[in-house]
């Protein structure tokens, strides 16, 4: 591994070996790993020094990381140092305001202005920053989203991202738009920034909707939605209006959709249970599935199962036991306690 590494170093220009470096250690941020960060025994400007000016490629990532313990009294000094005229100075500032997160937000604006500058430093480290910030960065929506159609698509990637992360109404709808793209990444990116949002997605319910139903990917139909299933049961009367009214396509994702829900869905018992005579044979499979996990226990619905497990599709049948058996196991434990049961 030291071998590589020294490999690495000799045939990577400094620039490119820096951002490399920094966006792997970025990258660990946002997954939520530890990266050693160094501990600030060292005064603020000290650090500030280190990042500037000296010492190896890591003691100054390690000045950057260990800055953070100064929070928001750090800040006015990085957002200097992102206009330095020294791109690695520049990159390791960012990667300060990066670790500080929420607490960088009078950062927002000198972050803004990195976005429009026609060089690349520090636009990455930028963008990430403005995400870790979250919510208070909505000022930098527009020019988050004039980064979307960037030819570097891990900038553009990144953007979308950052949109989701700030969470309002007007950057979640932003998204919107690129799910309609006719560029399948976008969509796809756009798609598992959705999917991080969980309920606060909720504001785009008939765009998501839309989309599964139309899109001519098939693919991207079936991650809509997987997307409205999480949206919790606000989604649940449009999912079961679908359930009983639309195409033999989209009625199986709104079983499924419905399944994924789990007991929050309970208010769709009803139209899962008529659902388990429809004609396609993997609406019915998702529509027992959907009665197994939701956990309905009442007279109709575990007569319409037992019906449901003669059915003539073997996958059908096997579902509605499952849904059988896991109501079963629920009474017992309910009655009995999960160690005991009486036969």
């Amino acid at each position: 591994m030291k071998a590589t590494q020294q490999t690495l170093v000799r045939h990577l220009p400094a620039t490119r070996l820096v951002h490399r470096l920094i966006l792997v250690t970025i990258a660990l941020v946002l997954f939520g790993q530890s990266t050693s960060i160094a501990k600030a025994t060292e005064p603020l400007n000290v650090l500030l020094q280190r990042i500037e000016a000296g010492g190896t490629l890591t003691e100054r990532l390690l000045a950057a990381e260990a800055i953070s313990v100064y929070g928001k009294h750090a800040v006015p000094r990085l957002t200097e140092l992102l206009i330095h005229e020294d791109e690695p100075t520049r990159r390791f500032a960012a990667v300060g305001l990066v670790r500080i997160g929420p607490e960088a937000v009078k950062a927002i604006p000198d972050l803004i202005a990195v976005l429009g500058r026609c060089d690349q430093a520090p636009r990455h480290e930028a963008v990430i920053a403005l995400e870790v910030i979250g919510p208070a960065a909505a000022p930098a929506i527009p020019a988050l989203k004039n980064l979307v159609d960037h030819p570097d698509t891990l900038l553009a990637g990144r953007a979308i991202f950052a949109l989701a992360a700030i969470r309002t109404p007007e950057a979640i709808r932003a998204l919107t738009v690129y799910l309609h793209s006719d560029k399948r990444q976008l969509q796809v990116q756009s798609l598992s920034a959705l999917r991080e949002l969980g309920p606060a997605a909720m504001v785009i319910l008939p765009d998501l909707l839309r989309l599964g139903i139309d899109a001519p990917d098939f693919e991207m139909r079936e991650q809509a939605f997987a997307i409205v299933s999480l949206l919790g049961e606000e989604a649940l009367p449009s999912l079961v209006e679908l359930l009983a009214t639309g195409s033999p396509e989209t009625r199986r994702h709104a079983a499924m959709a419905i399944y994924r829900m789990g007991t929050v869905a309970v208010d769709a018992v009803t139209t899962l249970r008529h659902s388990l005579q429809d004609p396609d044979p993997y609406v019915r499979f998702w529509a027992a599935r959907a009665l197994g996990a939701v956990g309905s226990s009442d007279a109709e619905s575990r007569a319409a199962l037992a019906r449901a497990a003669s059915d003539p599709d073997p996958d059908v049948r096997w579902a509605a036991a499952d849904a059988l058996h896991r109501d079963a196991t629920a009474f017992r434990e309910v009655q009995y306690g999960t160690g005991f049961a009486p036969w």
